[in-house]
């Protein structure tokens, strides 16, 4: 931890190795952010810049990964039946690709109170639309409103000193999760291999979001 410009305290992990799931081809590429229901959390909402997620356990990367997987099934069927969480995994599982990498450099606790401060001044005049917050809090940089999330990566992204966001999963907070600025302070450590349908990080994954399902 340091404190960086205007006395915002960033993260600094030193070579960490982090974990990421995709497509073989594009496991590391970072792509053109997505528009609309199928943008993620951190995602640049004018597309002037990528966003590569990654994960510090395995876990925690299946998690995340299904989790996605789970919505964008929701939105491709255009009702609010998601599937189970075994049901995608199924559909997935043939081509997914898990590979790590280290990194290094600043990155933002965006639910740390001196970031929280930043974002509400950064984008809560009385002119903007809010989609019905009234407080900004932790809370709110961990929940599905994407228009806010969105908005405080454009915050960060504008902060040269910084390589991306952490932030903690709304899944359980020992889940560490990162979302890179443009594949920045990225050292490819296995470029990707296989997952195996009995892989048990896989499968404690489902069934966390199993129980997490209403």
């Amino acid at each position: 931890m340091r404190t960086v410009g205007n006395g915002l305290v960033a993260f600094e992990p030193s070579c960490l190795l982090v974990y990421r799931i995709g497509k073989p081809a594009s496991l590391w590429q970072v792509r053109k952010p997505a528009r609309g229901p199928r943008s993620n959390r951190f995602d640049d909402p004018q597309g002037n810049y990528g966003v590569l997620y990654a994960c510090s356990t395995r876990l925690g990367c299946f998690v995340e990964t299904l989790q996605n997987l789970i919505r964008f099934h929701a939105f491709e069927a255009g009702s609010d039946d998601s599937g189970s969480p075994e049901t995608v995994m199924n559909a997935w599982l043939a081509t997914a690709t898990i590979g790590t990498a280290r990194i290094d450099g600043a990155f933002a606790n965006i639910c740390d109170s001196f970031w929280l401060e930043t974002v509400r001044a950064g984008i809560l005049p009385p002119d903007n639309d809010l989609q019905g917050v009234t407080y900004l809090d932790a809370a709110v940089m961990q929940s599905t409103n994407r228009r806010l999330t969105q908005q405080a990566s454009r915050l960060v992204h504008a902060r040269p000193d910084h390589a991306g966001i952490r932030y903690r999963s709304r899944f359980g907070h020992e889940i560490e999760n990162w979302a890179i600025f443009d594949n920045k302070a990225i050292e490819i450590v296995n470029p990707g291999e296989a997952v195996n349908d009995d892989d048990p990080d896989l499968h404690t994954a489902v069934r966390l979001l199993r129980n997490c399902l209403i």
